[in-house]
């Protein structure tokens, strides 16, 4: 999720078990997608192919800001999440330094439409394939202006 204005309600979430889930109070302007992660190393799926292997390898802050460290299908990943300058929106910069070829991205999400790729060609339905080169530092602007 990303959203603006207030924070989350939720007395649900600890009232109970923990099972019922806290509630978005402020207005949400982007979900991610419920099907699959994002990244498909090696260009877009085809057919029944399998759902990548992802594996997370923690995280740490960096200027204040969330850096991201995992694997798909044992190529390292790291994303850098920022507000856009505009504000109400977030910029997702995503490196890829040993891509072994292609990477698809799939830039469409469930809430807030298309994201804006800045590199790649767009493929197919909601489809950006990137270069191994452009994979290396590419990012996508989701939500604001």
């Amino acid at each position: 999720y990303a959203w603006a204005g207030d924070f989350i309600d939720a007395e649900k979430h600890f009232a109970g078990n923990g099972g019922a889930l806290a509630k978005v109070i402020g207005k949400v302007y982007w979900r991610a997608q419920s099907d699959g992660f994002p990244i498909r190393i090696g260009g877009v799926p085809s057919g029944e192919a399998k759902p990548p292997e992802v594996r997370c390898r923690g995280y740490r802050r960096i200027a204040g800001r969330p850096r991201f460290e995992y694997e798909i299908d044992g190529v390292s990943v790291a994303e850098f999440i920022e507000e856009t300058p505009e504000g109400g929106g977030l910029r997702r910069v995503f490196e890829i330094a040993d891509a072994p070829g292609e990477v698809a991205f799939f830039a469409t999400s469930e809430k807030g439409g298309d994201q804006r790729v800045s590199s790649g060609r767009k493929v197919g339905s909601g489809w950006v394939v990137l270069s191994k080169e452009e994979a290396r530092r590419f990012s996508v602007m989701v939500g604001g202006n």
